[in-house]
């Protein structure tokens, strides 16, 4: 009797583990998936884009730019009014597949780092200047459509 009763226990064992096996073997149809973060955008945000920028001090003004992509490598140059930290700078950064965009705008000697989301047709990001300059500690946020 103990013979047979471990021979039920192991078959049902194995039987449990056949049908998880089955089971997991099927499709991934209907199962929606992402992404990796590190994967290029499949948008390509090329081209020239304006838009707004504001500081938390509440002055602001108009940004303008054009942007190069290369996979997941962004580069351009851009001009904001009423900034003198901004009146050029030069952008480096990357994108990934979930629409996430990091960076810095090199101006004056000063890195300054951006990050933010895009779509097809717009950025929309934060900046924050380290201590230090005429715009030290300023962070504020932009805004971009083309």
């Amino acid at each position: 009797m103990k013979r047979s009763c471990l021979f039920h226990f192991f078959f049902a064992i194995g039987l449990a583990a056949s049908i998880g096996v089955i089971g997991c073997s099927g499709s991934n149809a209907g199962v929606e998936t992402t992404s990796s973060p590190n994967a290029p955008s499949s948008t390509d945000l090329s081209g020239a884009w304006t838009g707004q920028w504001l500081s938390s001090t509440g002055v602001g003004g108009t940004l303008a730019g054009t942007i190069t992509q290369t996979g997941s490598s962004l580069d351009g140059d851009f001009r904001a009014t009423g900034s003198a930290c901004l009146a050029g700078a030069h952008l480096t950064g990357t994108v990934d597949d979930g629409r996430h965009l990091n960076g810095a705008w090199v101006a004056g000697g000063l890195d300054i780092p951006i990050s933010g989301t895009y779509a097809a047709t717009s950025i929309d990001g934060t900046y924050q200047v380290a201590a230090g300059g005429a715009c030290g500690g300023d962070i504020g946020t932009f805004s971009l459509h083309r």
